[in-house]
């Protein structure tokens, strides 16, 4: 699954000059940041094979993962057995798909 965390360049924030095809404001209410991830999704449609959840107004989950800006992680049985490192410079793609085939293999 993907969390949907609070938007580090929204439009109405601190932003890259290019866009994204979509205006994503910083969200005030969790119903904005609901319609946010909606938005993303809808727009990488065919290209996620699993679910969206939305993170809450505190940002419950981006602390307690440090997902910010990015982190991928797997968690088995409840518990982190693969952590990257943060952002997306320093996050090993085929590490991450390693890890993962390996363990699909193993069930």
């Amino acid at each position: 699954m993907a969390v949907y965390i609070e938007e580090a360049h929204p439009d109405d924030g601190f932003s890259f000059s290019y866009k994204s095809g979509f205006e994503v404001m910083q969200a005030k209410v969790l119903k904005e940041r609901v319609a946010s991830a909606k938005v993303a999704a809808e727009n990488l449609e065919g290209k996620l094979k699993f679910p969206v959840v939305v993170d809450s107004m505190q940002n419950d989950a981006m602390y307690a993962y440090g997902a910010r800006p990015e982190r991928l992680y797997i968690v088995r049985d409840g518990r982190v057995v693969y952590q990257s490192n943060r952002g997306s410079y320093y996050m090993h793609f085929e590490e991450f798909e390693s890890e993962l085939r390996a363990m699909v293999k193993m069930q």
